[in-house]
């Protein structure tokens, strides 16, 4: 395994690690179930008189601006995952062409030994197997 895999392997044990699922502790489920509700009522009540009219100034998006938002987010999945598949074509050609490159030096390197002992058995020398 290269010095490079080990590092991805590593680098996939610690994403997965810090993306492993933590469940909320009960106390904080129920005030953020609080704060959504509170935040649904006050969503009925006119912006003006809105106690936290800071803290959610925008008011209800139309739903094709969500749908919109959703085909933006998933065409850069879909882009995305593209781009990744294309740059793994790459590094398998890539890697293709290093090991034909490695079995032909190989190959040469085998028939220059090859030639050098029949040389040197040609002489009178025995080299030593």
């Amino acid at each position: 395994m290269s010095e490079h895999d080990e590092k991805l392997d590593e680098f996939e044990m610690q994403l997965k690690q810090a993306m492993t699922r933590v469940d909320a502790r009960a106390e904080t489920v129920a005030k953020f179930m609080a704060i959504a509700a509170e935040v649904h009522e006050e969503r009925a009540v006119p912006w003006r008189q809105r106690k936290n009219r800071w803290a959610f100034f925008l008011p209800v998006q139309p739903v094709w601006a969500m749908s919109a938002l959703a085909a933006v987010l998933a065409v850069g999945v879909v882009v995305g995952g593209h781009e990744v598949r294309e740059q793994r074509q790459a590094e398998a050609q890539q890697r293709a062409v290093a090991e034909r490159e490695f079995e032909t030096a190989s190959q040469i390197t085998d028939r220059a030994l090859e030639h050098t002992r029949q040389q040197l058995e040609r002489a009178g020398v025995r080299p030593e197997d």
